[in-house]
């Protein structure tokens, strides 16, 4: 933590030691000229500045000076001169002092009245005349003379022990007129605040016109009474509000105190107010009321004006445990407000997060002095219009530097912290209380720009408190926070997801919903205490995620909450008693076929119809009686994009996969009409062939849910290509798809497409070129397999075992051996039994005697490799080879340069501003070949030429130093698109001759149809 030196004292040379001189916050950084900045030591004050305050005219020398100034900020470059100045020592002159302080330019757009007040305070008794002076003689139309007085004079006064007497009336009250900033406020109310309540009161109804900035000053009976007359004619704007006079009304009757409980309860009770005003009397009554405002509260808290409602519902809020007794009451009702009651009692009775706790002990260990020091740092603060004068920054962005946890926490208690949004995300981290003002921050929406979507990235332990702040109150920016969750952190932002499962806005139950079922089954005892809600919101959220997540101990809970169900509710638990109970009967087939007839003739003509339904069987070939079948027809209806019917997946299990497939044909031949729950039967009935055909025709994220559920090898292969090479939409899709995929399964993005390779493959030639790129891009990274992995994937699948026959692997002790049809051999021939891990090495790895004794033994049992391993090319100095070769590379024609990069397996990368300026080569474990080039314009023409700049070996999302071997394939692919031959182009075929016959003559035209006349 930087220390800042205090700033010189500073000698009156009538009394050396009776003033202590001001000490105000440091500036950050040089305002004005920099020549004029007190901050830049290496830059001193000129001795044009020096002059102009010792001449006998210091106002004309000023003014004089200012002329010659460059910089159209030159208030701040004389202030900063200035302050340079009495930083090294300088003596000002009364007269020098009180010419700066009341400079034209200092009091008419930027006040600073703290710096005028450096300037005279330690020369008080010196100043004073001249100040007195100045202000009897105020010139007409000079507000900014006048403020100056005004602000001046007092604390000249008190410095000098001289009363503040009634001659300065007319002097408050005419710097009250003009006065206008958030800070010359503060600072005239402290005045006022100095004087007794009638003279106060006499001052304030002086004034031409009321100015209500000044009415918290003078909490009188009469001023109450006329700010509430006032607030009653106001007229409120287009929507119905008047945000800036809400304000200033609300502070005014919250300064009155108690006393203003009775008028203000008679006020709000008599006909004829607006909405807007009635919600500001109602908000002051919840900060100063007690227990007997309550039912006044409450009569309000089912108002029809929205405005009304809600602020006589926070005011609730406001008064805490003094509206306990009045919300139990409420709650026995029926309707919004007793629904709202019992969301209350719920909220109050919430567990605070262990980051609330924390934060609540930091502020209880903020001393008095602490909460008064910081309490003053933002008493001139923020004015009306939100903007902070630049002074009060720089002492509140000191503070924070200085002791940020404990700043932070005082200033959230003052409800200004969000004026420090930055400081508190950098902070987050060095204090558990910290996330909870995030939190606030969150819910208020009250960042730099709104809603940050990677704020919870930056500050992931905001999300436990994040979630009891949405329990007690959803704000009108929830939608954006449970996009987030549910895309990002579905279970560790379980909390605010189930929160949101309650909001009255559809799409944010639809978002809370889909985030759950992600989180998967480890979250359904959370999801059960929504069942217990009364509001159709919550049950049918929580029977939704359990008809996704079937579980035999949500089916009891699930017909608790049935009783009295209707409607959407009704729905909702029905299907997810369905979806539990067909799951829990999956194993036993004839109580599965029962059931399912049952709930097909329960639904009647609301199952959909198949003319050319086909016999369906269980895998131990009992057929499925017709209801049945009708029943799984339901069943597949009731899918679902962001809530399946689970259940589903407990019948796939069962079917027969010839059965499930003809079951598909039929549906995709009989029934006709584009119906989402029809493609996402491809991904529960499907056969490989019929996931094959949707991979290569998916379009849309749909396609992509439903080749996500199959849990297919190859819907999974589709996933990984269609993330590599698919359009950005679809391959974000893709790529979140095998996300949850691996998360499902505990494995990595490799390990699954491993191991769901089919073991019987509708099309084997594909296949083979799937594992022929993944095994070599395994060589190339060097990826290892572990025993379990390597038995699974390939010495017990036989597509793959076959395949592989004559790869070398490497051993755990570094025993290179040849995978034959019999088992591993080494080079001689001799069988080995090989430890995990065990990779594919690369030859680059190989000294050049095995190298030539696995080639030999290869070549004595007569295998052939998959894809060149002992035979490729490699070379051991790549990296600094490859910069000279594409330094003497010449630029390449662009339909060759790409045609030869996708040879090599490289896609085009993300499309920037039209242009495409790298191409990328996926490979395995995170790894991929990124070569730059020059731009390439996507949809242009004219461009023929295209140079590389550079084949780099990259690894997202953990950086890691490439291997030779990765160099060495970033050469090899430069130097087959920098040195490849372009292909000669094809001839074209010859014309076809013109018939002899008919040469030179004309070509017999076609008669013409009549016209046909138009209908009359």
């Amino acid at each position: 933590m930087m220390e800042v030196e205090a700033p010189a004292r500073i000698v009156s040379p009538v009394d050396p030691t009776a003033y202590e001189p001001i000490v105000l916050a440091p500036e950050q950084g040089p305002r004005g000229d920099a020549w004029g900045s007190s901050l830049n030591a290496t830059r001193p004050m000129p001795d044009a500045m020096r002059a102009a305050l010792l001449a006998t005219d210091v106002p004309a020398a000023l003014a004089a000076l200012r002329r010659t100034l460059p910089s159209p900020n030159t208030r701040d470059v004389l202030w900063n001169g200035a302050d340079g100045l009495l930083d090294e020592g300088f003596a000002m002159s009364p007269e020098a002092a009180v010419a700066l302080a009341f400079d034209p330019q200092a009091w008419h757009h930027d006040q600073e009245p703290k710096r005028a007040l450096r300037y005279l305070l330690p020369i008080a008794k010196e100043a004073l005349p001249l100040v007195i002076t100045r202000a009897e003689e105020i010139p007409p139309n000079r507000p900014d003379v006048t403020l100056a007085c005004a602000v001046l004079l007092p604390r000249l006064l008190e410095a000098t022990g001289a009363p503040l007497d009634a001659r300065w009336d007319a002097l408050l009250t005419q710097a009250m007129t003009s006065a206008h900033g958030q800070t010359i406020v503060a600072i005239l109310g402290e005045t006022l605040r100095t004087l007794v309540p009638e003279r106060r009161e006499a001052i304030f109804l002086a004034m031409p016109w009321i100015d209500w900035q000044f009415a918290r000053f003078v909490p009188t009976p009469k001023i109450l009474g006329l700010a509430l007359d006032n607030l009653a004619k106001r007229l409120p704007d287009d929507r119905g509000r008047d945000h800036w006079n809400e304000r200033v009304m609300q502070e005014a009757l919250i300064a009155s105190g108690p006393s203003a409980i009775v008028p203000l309860v008679a006020w709000i009770e008599g006909p004829g107010k607006q909405a807007a005003w009635r919600g500001v009397a109602l908000r002051a009554l919840g900060v100063i009321g007690d227990s007997s405002v309550v039912k006044v509260l409450l009569a309000h808290a089912d108002d029809r004006h929205e405005i009304t409602r809600d602020a006589a519902r926070d005011a609730l809020r406001m008064l805490g445990e003094a509206s306990r007794t009045a919300l139990i009451e409420a709650s026995k009702g029926e309707g919004s407000l007793a629904r709202w009651a019992r969301d209350e009692l719920r909220a109050v009775t919430g567990q605070p997060s262990s980051a609330d706790v924390a934060l609540r002990e930091l502020q209880a260990s903020l001393t008095r002095e602490e909460r008064a020091r910081y309490a003053e740092m933002v008493a001139h603060g923020r004015s009306y219009a939100g903007v902070w004068p630049e002074p009060t920054l720089v002492e509140v962005r000191a503070a924070i530097r200085a002791d940020p946890v404990r700043a932070l926490a005082a200033f959230a208690e003052l409800d200004v912290v969000h004026g420090f949004f930055g400081f508190v995300v950098a902070e987050a981290g060095k204090h558990l209380g910290l996330a909870a003002i995030v939190a606030d921050l969150l819910v208020a929406d009250r960042g730099m720009h709104g809603l940050d979507e990677t704020l919870l990235d930056r500050v992931p332990s905001a999300l436990e408190p994040l979630g009891f702040r949405l329990e007690q109150r959803l704000p009108g920016n929830t939608a954006k926070i449970a996009a987030h969750v549910a895309d990002r952190y579905p279970w560790e932002g379980r909390r605010a997801l189930i929160a949101c499962a309650r909001s009255e806005d559809a799409p944010v139950r639809e978002l809370a919903v889909r985030g759950l079922v992600r989180a998967g089954k480890r979250v359904v005892p959370e999801v059960l205490a929504l069942l217990a809600r009364d509001d159709d919101e919550s049950v049918v959220s929580a029977a939704r995620v359990l008809c996704a997540l079937p579980s035999p101990e949500a089916a009891p809970a699930l017909e608790k909450a049935l009783a009295g169900a209707t409607g959407e509710r009704l729905a909702a638990l029905t299907l997810a008693i369905d979806s539990c109970r067909t799951s829990e009967l999956a194993s036993d087939h004839a109580a599965l076929d029962m059931y399912l007839a049952e709930r097909a003739r329960a639904r009647g003509a609301n199952v959909p119809r198949l003319p050319g339904m086909p016999a369906i069987r269980f895998r131990d070939g009992v057929e499925l009686s017709e209801d049945a079948r009708r029943g799984l027809l339901a069943a597949l209806a009731a899918d679902d994009a962001n809530a399946p019917y689970g259940g589903l997946a407990a019948i796939r299990r069962e079917i027969d996969d010839g059965d499930a497939a003809e079951l598909l044909a039929a549906m995709q031949r009989e029934m006709l009409g584009y119906k989402p729950w029809r493609l996402l039967a491809i991904g529960t009935l499907g056969s490989d062939a019929q996931l094959d055909a949707l991979g290569a025709e998916a379009r849309t994220p749909l396609e992509i849910e439903a080749l996500r559920r199959s849990g297919n090898g190859v819907a999974f292969a589709w996933l990984d290509h269609l993330a590599e090479h698919g359009d950005p939409e679809l391959a974000r899709a893709a790529r979140e798809a095998l996300g949850r995929a691996c998360e499902e399964r505990g494995v990595d993005r490799d390990r699954l497409l491993d191991l769901t390779t089919p073991r019987a493959p509708h099309d084997l030639e594909k296949t083979h070129a799937t594992l022929r790129r993944r095994l070599e891009a395994a060589m190339i990274v060097a990826r290892s397999f572990d025993a379990e992995h390597f038995r699974a994937f390939v010495l017990e699948h036989p597509i793959v075992r076959a395949f592989a026959t004559g790869l070398v692997w490497k051993d755990a002790k570094g025993r290179l051996v040849i995978l034959t049809a019999e088992g591993m051999v080494d080079a001689t021939g001799a069988a080995v039994e090989i430890e995990a891990p065990v990779t594919i090495p690369h030859p680059i790895e190989i000294d050049e005697a095995p190298l030539v004794a696995l080639r030999r033994q290869l070549a004595a049992l007569a295998l052939v490799q998959p894809f060149a391993q002992l035979e490729r090319s490699f070379t051991r100095d790549a990296q600094a080879r490859l910069s000279v070769l594409i330094a003497q590379a010449e630029p390449r024609p662009v339909v060759v340069f790409e045609g030869l990069l996708r040879q090599r397996g490289y896609h085009r990368g993300e499309v920037e501003q039209g242009v495409v300026t790298d191409s990328r080569r996926p490979l395995a474990d995170g790894w991929f070949m990124m070569a730059r080039h020059d731009a390439i314009w996507v949809r242009g023409r004219g461009q023929k030429k295209c140079g590389l700049q550079d084949i780099e070996p990259i690894r997202l999302p953990i950086w890691e130093a490439p291997t030779p071997a990765l160099f060495s394939e970033a050469f090899e692919d430069a130097r087959a698109v920098l040195e490849a031959e372009a292909g000669t182009k094809k001839a074209r075929a010859p014309k076809k001759p013109k018939d002899a016959a008919v040469a030179g003559e004309p070509k017999e035209r076609k008669p013409r149809k009549p016209r046909t006349p138009p209908a009359t």
